[in-house]
C-alpha cells in the first residue's frame, strides 16, 4: 500500500510539470509562433503595438518557464534514484515550485513587456510595420542593454540549467550504474538498519 502511495504521489508530481511544460509550450505556439510566422514570411508585423508586446513577452516567459520547469524535473528525479530515501516532492511543494518557476520567467522577461514597440519602415516596395524591442539606450546592435541582457539570459536559462542537469544526470548514471534497477545500494541499507535499530530502541 505505501508503495502504491508513493508511487502515485511521484505520478501526479510529474503530471504537474508535464502539464506546466505543456502550457508553456502553448503560449509560445498561440501567442509568438503564430505571429512571428507570418512576421517572418511578410516582413510585416500587421498585429499592432500590443500584440507586439504581448509576443515578444511570452517568447521568453515561456522559453524561461520551460527551461526551469525541465531543471525541477530532473532534481525530482535525481532525489528519487540518488536519494531514494529521503522525503519526495509533495504536490503542495511542486505547485509552489511551479509558481516560483512563472514568477522568475516573468521576472526575466519584464525587459520585453516594457521596452517592445512597433515602428514603420520604409521599403522599395512600400510601407511596413516593424515589432522590435527599443532599449533606452537604443535598439540591436548598437545598444550595450541588449547585448548584457542576451549574455544574461543565456546563462540564466542555457548555461545554468545546462549544467545543473548534466551533473544531475551524471550523479544518476553513476548511481544506477553501481546497481540494477529497484536494489538498494550498501549505504542505503546501512541507513535502513539505522533506522530499525532506532526503531527497536525505543
Amino acid at each position: 500500500m505505501h508503495l502504491h502511495t508513493t508511487h502515485r504521489r511521484m505520478r501526479t508530481v510529474t503530471n504537474c510539470f508535464l502539464v506546466n511544460l505543456a502550457i508553456a509550450d502553448l503560449l509560445m505556439a498561440t501567442l509568438n509562433g503564430a505571429p512571428n510566422f507570418v512576421f517572418l514570411v511578410t516582413a510585416h508585423w500587421p498585429f499592432g503595438a500590443i500584440t507586439c508586446t504581448a509576443s515578444n513577452f511570452t517568447a521568453n516567459l515561456t522559453v524561461s518557464a520551460g527551461v526551469f520547469t525541465l531543471v525541477a524535473i530532473t532534481v525530482d528525479r535525481y532525489v528519487a534514484i540518488v536519494k531514494p530515501l529521503q522525503h519526495r516532492l509533495s504536490r503542495k511543494v511542486a505547485r509552489a515550485a511551479l509558481l516560483t518557476v512563472w514568477c522568475a520567467s516573468a521576472l526575466l522577461a519584464l525587459p520585453s513587456l516594457l521596452y517592445s514597440d512597433t515602428y514603420k519602415k520604409q521599403y522599395i516596395n512600400g510601407e511596413r510595420e516593424i515589432c522590435f524591442i527599443k532599449w533606452p539606450d537604443g535598439s540591436y546592435p548598437t545598444s550595450r542593454a541588449d547585448y548584457c541582457y542576451n549574455l544574461v539570459f543565456l546563462a540564466v536559462t542555457y548555461v545554468a540549467p545546462m549544467s545543473v542537469m548534466v551533473w544531475a544526470y551524471a550523479r544518476m548514471g553513476a548511481t544506477l550504474r553501481g546497481r540494477a534497477i529497484g536494489e538498494c545500494t550498501h549505504h542505503q541499507m546501512q541507513v535502513v538498519r539505522a533506522k530499525r535499530k532506532n526503531h527497536w530502541k525505543r
